[in-house]
């Protein structure tokens, strides 16, 4: 789980829980899927507790209630370990960067998804470079990606 990042930069990776992490092994996927990879998260399934999240992982517990989708539990998590801003407009900047990468993102697997190496290291050499030009020009010039401290934004973009 990337967002162990927002403890560390925070200085609180000791206030992180990993109890609930389920072992998963991926050398096991390709012979019998998520069931063999990592049958702890079957049996929670089977048990309710990812009803939060469909049935799906990600899922944090919060103060004991469940929180869903990753993109949320980002933003609870970067609240709480104070890089997530109070000021909306501030917040909407960083939510933008984390969507902007999600576009990213969502071309890279559809081209990959595609199945051409080819077409994949092509994307690298100039579909991603374009992206991060254009990403570049929403950032902010205060040595941070949005406002003036280190915040979720910037871990994403890390």
């Amino acid at each position: 789980m990337h967002f162990r990042f927002y403890f560390v930069a925070a200085g609180r990776l000791d206030e992180l829980d990993e109890s609930g992490c389920y072992p998963f092994d991926f050398t096991k996927m390709k012979e019998g899927g998520i069931a063999a990879a990592c049958p702890d998260f079957i049996t929670a399934k089977a048990e309710g507790k990812h009803d939060a999240n469909l049935g799906r992982m990600p899922l944090m517990l919060v103060d004991g209630v469940p929180i869903a989708q990753i993109s949320v539990i980002k933003r609870i998590v970067a609240k709480r370990m104070g890089l997530y801003s109070d000021n909306d407009i501030e917040a909407a900047q960083m939510d933008m960067v984390l969507e902007h990468l999600i576009d990213v993102k969502n071309e890279y697997n559809a081209t990959k998804k595609a199945g051409d190496s080819e077409a994949v290291a092509e994307w690298f050499i100039t579909k991603l470079p374009g992206w991060m030009a254009k990403l570049e020009l929403t950032l902010s010039d205060t040595g941070f990606a949005v406002g003036s401290k280190l915040s979720l934004a910037d871990i994403e973009l890390f």
